[in-house]
């Protein structure tokens, strides 16, 4: 609308001009020394116009033909920025498609010609890490950091995050303290520089790193207390190999400290409970251990406490009636029948632990069981029935590490260590566990209840029958 306006007004301006040219179309004079021009102001208007007209288009061809090598070249930079541009779609497909090699290819052939270089270079650093061509892969990103050198923290992330890929742990540590120091607040370069020192076991590091984790939200609420409980379980390893290694009060020491830094809530958890009683029995804290399996049980199953307390060195007559109690219970729970057979051999009740071994081996066979069983036999004697039980383990094919018949009570603290099925760490964490507000609270007793020294009181002993032979109404009742 507003074009025809315009329109109509130049319309009436030129009408209105014409007809006062044509009642005085004007006149001019020029002179100059003997010359001199005379003529109308209409035609000196239309001869200055074509002039002016006249001397633009010739400029103007001046002026192209002066450009004319640069406009080829801006013709060559377009045509060749297109050609990269199907390149890199060519090679993104070929990436996807998982023909590495010719993604390479495509994504470096014209990739210098490309306003996108730095994603050509990073997308064939990909595919030559898919191919496992860690050579190929860093030279496609230093290219890619010779053509956008302010793009580093971008392509070092992006190689820190290809080298954690390919397991290169090590490489991956350097790259990303390279790229601490130039961001060091970075939480995306944090997150990994974590990462990094969990897969390297660096657990004193990572602890040195949890304010800045915390402060960067580098992870959310689940993920810092997955680090946290991983440098807590790598602090309770260290105590049980300080322990194994004979320094159990020491190792005492160090539980008991860690157990006050523990809240209300770690404090219900059942296998954090199973991992301080693992630490409790390396350090000859039999009954401390004890009194933190009992309570997991009495509210559901933990196959791992049930597993432990068979190695635990308790008053005969609290052992017997805990694991009677969980018999009536759990039933015929393969761990809890080989803890019983196990309780019974501590215990020298020899006719109990191998009814109950012959019954986990007759229903539900493992080569822990046959292990057990076998040298079992080889304590009594029955060399010909201990043989059989380790050709029968040695059949199952299994490759388990079943340790030895639990101590007796009058053999040697010495030979009770070297028969701990625990792992020895040889990586020490530091204290990582901030103090909580139940620091007052005191380490799970260590006391056991006194023996009764009359021996018909402490003769309770687990029945002959196994688990199976308990009814529906003993359960009940």
């Amino acid at each position: 609308m507003r074009a025809v306006i315009v329109l109509l007004v130049m319309l009436a301006l030129t009408v209105g001009l014409m007809l006062q040219i044509r009642e005085d179309s004007g006149y001019v004079l020029l002179s100059y020394g003997q010359y001199s021009l005379e003529t109308s102001l209409v035609v000196l208007v239309v001869a200055l116009a074509a002039l002016f007209i006249g001397l633009y288009f010739l400029l103007r061809a001046a002026i192209g033909t002066f450009r004319i090598p640069q406009t080829a070249r801006e013709f060559n930079r377009r045509r060749l920025r297109a050609r990269a541009s199907e390149e890199l779609q060519q090679g993104l497909l070929q990436l996807s498609e998982g023909n590495w090699a010719q993604a390479q290819k495509s994504l470096g052939r014209h990739a210098g010609d490309s306003r996108m270089a730095i994603v050509h270079y990073l997308s064939a650093a990909r595919a030559a890490q898919l191919a496992h061509d860690t050579e190929g892969r860093d030279a496609w990103l230093g290219k890619a950091y010779e053509t956008n050198p302010q793009a580093e923290v971008a392509i070092g992330l992006a190689k820190a995050e290809l080298q954690l890929q390919e397991k290169q742990y090590v490489h991956a540590l350097a790259t990303l303290r390279r790229l601490r120091e130039k961001t060091p607040k970075h939480p995306y370069v944090l997150r990994l520089l974590a990462q990094t020192h969990i897969q390297l076991n660096e657990w004193q590091e990572l602890e040195q790193l949890l304010a800045e984790l915390e402060n960067s939200k580098a992870f959310d609420k689940e993920g810092m207390q997955a680090i946290r409980q991983q440098l807590w379980l790598q602090r309770l390893e260290q105590i049980t190999a300080i322990a194994l290694e004979g320094r159990k009060e020491i190792a005492g020491e160090h539980i008991s400290a860690l157990w006050k830094k523990t809240t209300r809530t770690e404090r219900e958890d059942a296998d954090r409970l199973v991992h301080f009683a693992k630490a409790h029995h390396a350090s000859g804290q039999d009954a401390a251990a004890a009194s933190l399996i009992e309570p997991i049980l009495k509210k559901r199953w933990h196959e791992q406490a049930v597993a432990l307390y068979g190695w635990l060195d308790l008053n005969q007559k609290r052992a017997l009636k805990t694991i009677e109690q969980w018999l009536k219970h759990y039933g015929d729970q393969p761990v809890l029948l080989l803890t019983a057979a196990q309780v019974c051999i501590r215990y020298q009740l020899w006719g109990r632990a191998r009814s109950w071994l012959t019954h986990l081996t007759t229903t539900q066979p493992s080569e822990a069981a046959w292990r057990e069983l076998a040298a079992l036999e080889e304590t009594q004697g029955n060399n010909a029935a201990a043989a059989n039980a380790w050709r029968a383990a040695a059949s199952m094919g299994g490759n388990t590490v079943t340790p030895l018949l639990p101590q007796a009570p009058n053999l040697s603290a010495l030979e009770s260590e070297e028969n701990t099925d625990f792992a020895q760490p040889d990586i020490a964490g530091p204290e990582c566990i901030p103090s909580s507000p139940y620091d007052a609270e005191e380490t799970p007793s260590s006391t056991e209840e006194d023996s009764d020294n009359n021996a018909e009181d402490d003769q309770l002993e687990l029945p002959v029958t196994p688990a199976a032979a308990y009814s529906n109404e003993s359960k009940n009742s």
